[in-house]
This record gives C-alpha cells, structure tokens and sequence, in this order.
C-alpha cells in the first residue's frame, strides 16, 4: 500500500517534495514496529544507475519477496 501511495504522490508536499507531514507521521509510526522497511522500500538508487519510479517499485518488492517477510499467494 505504500508503494502504491508514493507512486500517486500522496506523500509529497505542495513543493514536490516527498517529506510532508504524512510522510514523516507514516514513518514514525511503522518505524516503531517495522524499523527497516522503510530503507528497504525506498532504498536510494545506486549511483550512476537511473531507474524509474516503476522500476524502484519493483526492485522493492522483489527485495521483499527474498526478505523474510511473507505474502498472500
């Protein structure tokens, strides 16, 4: 679901910015039971490799699927 918030940019502030107000509260309140998702949803990209939003999107997911983490088939 936040992969799919960030995307429709319901993060980012007016600015263009992702760190609005959401954004800082979703994390300081998944980060209490949850403290390394967000560095592994969001990891910055390497340098010299520029991927699309898609792309980061689903490098994340596939990262979690190799994670610990369970899904729903």
């Amino acid at each position: 679901m936040l992969l799919v918030m960030d995307t429709a940019k319901i993060f980012q502030s007016s600015g263009g910015e992702v760190d609005s107000q959401l954004w800082r509260l979703t994390w300081d309140r998944i980060s209490t039971f949850l403290p390394h998702l967000k560095d592994e949803l969001f990891k910055p990209a390497e340098p010299g490799i520029t991927l699309g939003h898609s792309d980061t999107h689903l490098n994340a997911f596939v990262a979690l699927r190799k994670s610990n983490l369970s899904f729903p088939p």
